[in-house]
């Protein structure tokens, strides 16, 4: 899921501290999963994927460069 919007009480996800944000997405992940419109669906957490995943999602539109660019670390 990504959060575009304002939830009542908690700050704007651009704006949200990383725990924050995590806590929103473990409170809705969940309830979202279960909704009988997302049975054949699957989710996995940006973080996990790799360059490569995160690419292909790119080609194909589902997310924007930037979204995907966001929260990648550089090498050490």
């Amino acid at each position: 899921m990504r959060l575009a919007r304002n939830l009542r009480g908690k700050p704007f996800p651009g704006w949200a501290k990383k725990a924050s944000a995590l806590l929103s997405s473990k409170r809705f992940a969940l309830p979202l999963e279960q909704l009988p419109e997302m049975e054949e669906s699957f989710s996995e957490r940006l973080e996990d994927l790799s360059p490569l995943e995160k690419q292909v999602l790119v080609e194909r539109h589902l997310i924007s460069r930037e979204h995907a660019a966001k929260g990648q670390e550089a090498p050490s």
